[in-house]
């Protein structure tokens, strides 16, 4: 539980700004009605909208969001909350609201005030549920496996099409067959069904529960050693094997047989993935690496490069459709592997000091605690693979087959004039897609031109330009009034959102348009991978910035994404602005054993790139040293 501690009287002026006092930035009007209704503040809750914490979430949505990407938001307020609520019942905790403010993505966890004798009752059936959730884990996760694949193959079989020609038998609709624009319509339709139960259910069956385990092992390691580091405890449970990785080990295996194969001079010379390509299909050891890497690409290339941990937004590409990452990534390898430099994970010297530490303290405990111990972290260690696992399957594999799928009916409605280009249709709400949609069959079946064609484009046009508008404004980091305590673990576990978090976002904004930061030499974070490192900094907010990333490093950037594990390998050290002890940016840190400081709030601004800073990941502070 973190306090945000105020005295009497200060919480009035200790305050973010009003959600009403936020005005849309030039170019921007009319930015709300891209986005359902139950997205927006409303003046009917202003005095409720008004009294809570919202904060931004940086970690997911860094950029304003575009209408069809909110259906990411839409499934996981639904799927979180229900878990949070109405299945699992934790005792206090009500949902987690949602709102688009000036088109950027900001939330708020709500803490109930239900009398005792609710909490009670709420706390037996969460124990009760919790506990079938643990004993029974590895045939739940199994069963839960074996629902995520069906629902990705589902999405991949759909069928897109609106053929000119229908080829039909004479009994074509008394053997109940469905005309061409009936499955167009209900393929649609399923697939956002299928994105619902992917992200609204699947993604949170077990997050609440792998989250907790951690939390609970660590509040007790804390009650029984109060000098203990968060990241000491963290490091009890690293070294896992995690779907999460796997990408990354696949390019790495492509990379040593591009060298066994003696193919290391044309990764070099290879100006693009068609160049490589062209010059390995010439003899057969190029061939056979590239059927190699044909294996390898599903589902492993099934990753998008951008720099949040889950495929947010639409125009994060996957590897499958720009590999580029990839390449950059098998060229990086293959010229360490070239230079006899190793390129695997330490996973034995991970397992190794993994076991010490364990050990060290199991033997420090008396022995009516060491049953609790044994069983709080085998229950960690049982459940801490899925906070990673769920990236890759759910939030990566399958939303790049969904958005794959998603683009096939986006080029028969740009086929037929209802949008310029396939990506417009990502300016619309999924509901919106449905009307544009069915204008497409109705015209399809009479054969007569629509006469909506003209204001779908036209407010592709109007939007795209909205959303241009909003990514050069700068939103407050949050809104309304400061909570007083701060006890949901995803806040502090996920988003890193404590009392100390809060008043230095105060801080900041109560000095923004001045000087803000101005003289700062330590910024303090979360202490997500231990171990005490100096060097320059290099400040890289996107995808493309990892270009410019030279060998020796310190990467500082607002989130690190698990897909850019490859790249860690680079860097000395790792400085976010976001993400708490268990965000995936600190999760990988730990794996590849790169010392790391997450959720600093403002690394990105106060540090430039190529000053000299300090990163200590063990205490979880970063100096700039000039």
């Amino acid at each position: 539980m973190e306090k945000l501690e105020t005295r009497e009287g200060e919480r009035a002026t200790n305050k973010f700004p009003s959600p009403n006092e936020l005005r849309a930035p030039d170019g921007a009007e009319g930015w709300r009605d891209m986005y359902p209704r139950f997205y927006l503040f409303s003046k009917e809750l202003g005095e409720y909208e008004e009294s809570k914490f919202w904060f931004l979430d940086n970690i997911h949505n860094p950029f304003p969001v575009p209408p069809f990407d909110i259906i990411w938001l839409e499934a996981w307020q639904l799927g979180l909350n229900q878990m949070t609520t109405r299945i699992l019942m934790i005792p206090q905790a009500k949902g987690i609201d949602h709102r688009i403010q000036n088109g950027y993505f900001y939330v708020s966890p709500t803490v109930a005030d239900w009398s005792d004798n609710v909490v009670d009752k709420r706390a037996k059936e969460f124990k009760a549920r919790s506990s079938y959730y643990y004993q029974n884990w590895e045939r739940l996760y199994s069963i839960w496996y074996e629902n995520m694949q069906r629902v990705i193959n589902d999405a991949k079989n759909l069928e897109v099409r609106l053929p000119d020609y229908v080829d039909i038998s004479l009994d074509y609709l008394s053997n109940k067959s469905l005309s061409p624009a009936h499955i167009l319509h209900v393929n649609f339709r399923h697939l956002i069904d299928l994105a619902f139960e992917a992200e609204a259910q699947r993604h949170f069956e077990f997050a609440n529960l792998a989250y907790a385990s951690l939390l609970a092992f660590m509040d007790f390691m804390k009650e029984k050693f109060p000098e203990i580091k968060d990241s000491t405890i963290v490091k009890m449970v690293q070294g896992i094997d995690t779907l999460m990785l796997r990408p990354d080990e696949e390019l790495r295996k492509l990379a040593k047989l591009a060298c066994e194969l003696g193919l290391a001079e044309r990764f070099a010379s290879a100006s693009s993935w068609d160049n490589l390509t062209e010059k390995l299909k010439k003899d057969e050891p190029g061939r056979s690496w590239l059927q190699s890497c044909s294996n390898a690409e599903y589902p492993w290339f099934y990753v998008h490069s951008g720099p949040t941990p889950n495929r947010e937004y639409f125009y994060f590409k996957s590897w499958m459709e720009d590999h580029s990452f990839p390449l950059l990534t098998l060229k990086t390898y293959v010229s360490k592997l070239e230079k006899k430099e190793n390129i695997d994970r330490d996973l034995p010297g991970l397992l190794a000091e993994r076991e010490r530490i364990r050990q060290e303290y199991r033997d420090l405990l008396p022995e009516r605690d060491v049953e609790a111990y044994d069983s709080l972290l085998k229950l960690s260690e049982s459940t801490y693979r899925y906070a990673e696992d769920h990236v890759f399957i759910v939030s990566n594999w399958f939303r790049t087959v969904f958005y794959l799928k998603i683009n096939e009916f986006a080029k028969l409605l740009a086929d037929a004039g209802f949008i310029s280009e396939v990506d417009d249709l990502y300016y619309f709400h999924y509901l919106e897609v449905d009307e544009m949609l069915k204008a497409l069959e109705i015209s399809w079946a009479t054969m007569n031109p629509s006469a909506t064609k003209h204001d779908w484009m036209q407010t592709a046009r109007k939007r795209k330009a909205i959303l241009e508008h909003l990514k050069v404004a700068k939103p407050p980091p949050a809104l309304g009034v400061p909570p007083k305590v701060v006890t949901d673990p995803y806040m502090i576990m996920l988003w890193g959102i404590t009392g100390d978090k809060i008043k230095e976002w105060l801080r900041a904004f109560e000095t923004s348009g001045s000087q803000e930061g101005r003289g700062t030499k330590m910024l303090g974070g979360f202490p997500a991978s231990s171990g005490k490192i100096e060097g320059v900094a290099r400040v890289i907010l996107d995808t493309d910035g990892l270009r410019e990333l030279r060998e020796g490093e310190i990467l500082v950037c607002p989130i690190t994404s698990p897909n850019w594990g490859p790249f860690l390998p680079k860097v000395r050290a790792i400085v976010t602005d976001n993400g708490g002890i268990m965000s995936h940016a600190a999760i990988i840190a730990r794996e590849y054993s790169v010392p790391a400081v997450v959720g600093t709030g403002f690394a990105t601004r106060l540090i430039k790139t190529g000053e000299k800073i300090s990163v200590d990941g063990t205490d979880g502070k970063v100096y700039i040293l000039g």
